[in-house]
């Protein structure tokens, strides 16, 4: 299996540093991205397998930069995340699947581990 690569795009420094240490130490390579417009750039420089996307952030929320980046990464893994129940607006935008922040390190890897390892 090839090394995959992630992007998480989170405002919340912690959450990004967190994730990102957890999925390198996984043998993902991550990156992280604080906004929807710096996500927009990263995806251009690079491929990524998984994308990890929160809802609550300024300028764009979490939905409508779902929605741009399945339009210019149709077969990107995308993984919606949010304290609130936004699951099924994360789904209608075009993520494959939403995660509770509740459970995000319980659920995260699993879930990236079993989506990615089929593709």
């Amino acid at each position: 299996m090839s090394v995959k690569a992630v992007l998480v795009i989170d405002d919340d420094k912690r959450t990004r540093e967190t994730l990102q240490m957890l999925l390198n130490l996984e043998g993902f390579v991550a990156d992280c991205c604080e906004n929807g417009p710096a996500a927009f750039e990263r995806v251009q420089e690079m491929r990524f397998d998984l994308i990890l996307i929160d809802y609550r952030m300024p300028e764009i929320d979490g939905i409508k930069v779902t929605k741009s980046l399945r339009g210019l990464c149709p077969d990107v893994f995308i993984i919606g995340m949010s304290i609130e129940d936004k699951g099924a607006e994360f789904v209608s935008a075009g993520a494959d699947t939403f995660i509770n922040k509740a459970r995000l390190v319980q659920d995260m890897l699993p879930l990236a581990r079993q989506n990615l390892l089929r593709r």
